[in-house]
This record gives C-alpha cells, sequence and structure tokens, in this order.
C-alpha cells in the first residue's frame, strides 16, 4: 500500500501482507470442511433418490454445486492473500482484500485480539462487524490476518490506538 491512499497529514505506521499460505488455511478450512459435509450429503441424496426413483433425486446437483464451490474456497483464499495488503496510520487500520477495502477508524478499535503462532507470525484481530443474510446474521473479525512479526505489530497497533484515546474530548467521548 501507497501513501496515495492516505488523508492528508495521515501518518503511515506499518504496512505488510499475509502469509499466502496462511492466510488461505485461516480463511478457508472451514468453508472447505463444511463443503466435504456438503457434498458428502449431497452425492448420498442423490444415490439414494436414484435407487428408489425419487423425483427429487435431481435437486441434489444444486447442492453438490454449493458443496463444490465451498470445497473450492481454499483457492479463492488463496488468490486473494496474493492480493490482500495491511496498513496501520496514526488514524485507521486499513484492510485492502480482494472483496474490497475496510478502514476502522482507530476510535472505533473494540479490542486486539492476538492470536500468535510459534514462528512469531499470527493474526491480530480488533473489529466485529456482522454480514446480514437471508435469515441471520453472520459474525466477521476484522484484522490483520497471518502476518510476520505479530509482536511487533500489536505494539504498534496498542500504541496507535492508546494515542487517539488520549488525544479525545470529552465531547467525542459522549459522542462515540
Amino acid at each position: 500500500m501507497s501513501d496515495a491512499g492516505l488523508d492528508p497529514g495521515e501518518q503511515l505506521i506499518w504496512t505488510g501482507t499475509p502469509r499466502v499460505l496462511r492466510y488461505t488455511a485461516a480463511m478457508g478450512r472451514r468453508p472447505f470442511l463444511v463443503g466435504i459435509f456438503v457434498c458428502g450429503f449431497a452425492l448420498y441424496w442423490m444415490h439414494i433418490g436414484a435407487l428408489a426413483n425419487f423425483p427429487f433425486a435431481p435437486f441434489g446437483i444444486v447442492v453438490l454445486i454449493s458443496g463444490s464451490a465451498m470445497l473450492l474456497s481454499p483457492a479463492r483464499h488463496l488468490l486473494g492473500g496474493l492480493r490482500a495488503s495491511y496498513a496501520l496510520t496514526d488514524r485507521r487500520a486499513i484492510l485492502d482484500l480482494a472483496t474490497g477495502r475496510i478502514s476502522v477508524p482507530l476510535a472505533q478499535v473494540q479490542y486486539i485480539d492476538v492470536r500468535r503462532s510459534r514462528d512469531g507470525g499470527g493474526d491480530i484481530y480488533f473489529q466485529d462487524t456482522y454480514v446480514p443474510g437471508t435469515e441471520s446474521q453472520t459474525l466477521r473479525r476484522n484484522g490483520f490476518v497471518a502476518i510476520d512479526d505479530v509482536g511487533k505489530v500489536e505494539k504498534l497497533l496498542r500504541a496507535a490506538v492508546d494515542n487517539v484515546t488520549a488525544g479525545r474530548t470529552p465531547e467525542m467521548e459522549r459522542t462515540a
């Protein structure tokens, strides 16, 4: 990420990109596992329906296609990991993802949840958002996923959030 996407006077503190394979594993594991179950169910449904001459057996194809899309989730996240980048400024955390840019003002950081791996990398989550669905909402955790030197980035993020919090006026506290 370059300074071109920053607001006037905004200072860049840190930039990084995810480790692509760890990003893929972190983001694509759950849909892949669900996809295995869904495809297995669809194949079973189609097989039993065909044996019993059940007229709804072809509808299993729709379920099989949905499950197959879930099985391809790691490939989608692999490509997304190649395009992703992160930035931390004195005002906000920026996630440039394949699905779009997420900009989180530091005053809206809800928590700092650090997940460390043995090699010094890891994930830092700092905001929850709810994605509306047709029947329910899905929780999405925003943060820097699969980064190197998670300890250093955690310190930079905590310091930046503390600086923004310390600079708040009482009026800003009431409106937040």
